[in-house]
C-alpha cells in the first residue's frame, strides 16, 4: 500500500498539473484599442456635482396689464386721427395726462387683484412723456420751421417775432428809420437758432438771454446754463434800434451786417 501510494504521486506529478501555481509577473501588453479610458483624479465627482441651470421662465404681461396697455394705445391713436381731422382739439399734454390716469387706476384694481405686472414701467414712462410735455408744448404751440423776416419800414415792423422750434431770422439791416426815431422789437424762439441782423448806422440797444446753450451780442459771448447779456451800441445815425433777444435752448446771435 505504501508503494501504491507513493506510486500515485509521481503519476499527479506528471500529469502537468500543479497545487499552486506561481504568479506570472511577466508583463500584460493590450492594443490601444483596449486600453482602458483613465479619469482624471475629481473628475469623476466634478461631473457628478455639476448640476445644469434651470431654463428661464419667460412670463408674460399680466391680463390687467395688456388690455390697459391696449386700451391707452388705441386712445392715444384714436386722439390723434381725431386732432388731424380737425374734429377735435387736442393738445398732447392732455392725452398723456388721461392715459396717466388710465394706467393709475389700473395699476390700483391690480394692487387688489395682484396681477398688475408691467404697469409700474408704464407709469414710470407715460410719466415722464407728461413732464417733457408741458416743457416743450408751448415750444410748438409757436410754429415749427425756418422763418426768415425781413421789414424794410418801421411802420410794417412787428413788435415780437416767435418761433417754437427751428429757425428764426430777423434782417433789419433794410429798415429805413426817420430822424431820431426809435423802434423796439421782441424776438422769441423756444428750441434752435435765432439771428437778428442789424444795420450799420443806427444805435443798438440788445438784451439777451438763452437758457441753455449759447448767446452772442455785438461780440460778446456766452455759453452754459442761463446766458445773459446786454450791450449797447452807437451808430452813424441819430435813430435807435431796441433789441430784446430770448431763446430757450440753442443759439441767439444778435449782429451788425
Amino acid at each position: 500500500l505504501h508503494q501504491g501510494g507513493s506510486s500515485a504521486e509521481p503519476a499527479r506529478a506528471g500529469s502537468g498539473e500543479s497545487p499552486s501555481a506561481a504568479p506570472d509577473d511577466s508583463p500584460v501588453i493590450r492594443s490601444p484599442d483596449d486600453a482602458p479610458a483613465r479619469v482624471a483624479p475629481g473628475a469623476a465627482a466634478a461631473t457628478a456635482a455639476t448640476i445644469l441651470p434651470p431654463e428661464p421662465v419667460v412670463r408674460e404681461p399680466a391680463a390687467v396689464t395688456r388690455l390697459t396697455l391696449s386700451a391707452v394705445a388705441l386712445f392715444f391713436a384714436g386722439a390723434l386721427l381725431f386732432d388731424r381731422l380737425g374734429w377735435v382739439d387736442t393738445d398732447a399734454s392732455t392725452v398723456i395726462a388721461i392715459g396717466l390716469v388710465a394706467v393709475g387706476a389700473a395699476a390700483v384694481v391690480a394692487a387688489i387683484v395682484g396681477h398688475g405686472r408691467g404697469l409700474a414701467p408704464a407709469g414710470a414712462v407715460l410719466s415722464l412723456a407728461f413732464a417733457v410735455s408741458l416743457v416743450a408744448q408751448p415750444a410748438f404751440e409757436n410754429g415749427v420751421g425756418e422763418r426768415i423776416f425781413a421789414p424794410t419800414d418801421s411802420a410794417v415792423l412787428a413788435p415780437a417775432y416767435e418761433l417754437g422750434v427751428g429757425r428764426l431770422e430777423l434782417d433789419l439791416r433794410e429798415l429805413q428809420l426817420g430822424p431820431g426815431e426809435q423802434a423796439q422789437v421782441r424776438v422769441e424762439l423756444g428750441i434752435g437758432e435765432a439771428v437778428v441782423r442789424m444795420p450799420a448806422e443806427v444805435d443798438l440797444v440788445v438784451t439777451g438771454e438763452v437758457g441753455l446753450g449759447e448767446l452772442s451780442l455785438l461780440g460778446q459771448s456766452q455759453d452754459g446754463i442761463r446766458n445773459e447779456l446786454s450791450a449797447d451800441d452807437e451808430g452813424s445815425g441819430d435813430s435807435t434800434i431796441v433789441v430784446d433777444l430770448t431763446v430757450g435752448v440753442g443759439q441767439g446771435v444778435v449782429q451788425r451786417g
